[in-house]
């Protein structure tokens, strides 16, 4: 295995593990925090969904 294979390895993460569901929500917690929303989401995707998504709610 190449060291750049192994180095990406480390970083694998499932989204079903406890370790991926506690970064998430640490995450969420963090862009709550800064946004002072009640709400957010997080959404995966290009900028044209973010910039969609944004427009979505003027």
């Amino acid at each position: 295995m190449k060291a750049t294979d192994r180095k990406a390895k480390r970083w694998e993460l499932s989204h079903r593990s406890l370790g991926f569901q506690s970064l998430f929500e640490q995450m969420r917690n963090k862009l709550l925090q800064l946004s002072e929303a009640a709400y957010v989401a997080i959404i995966v995707g290009t900028g044209t969904l973010a910039n969609e998504v944004m427009l979505g709610q003027l």
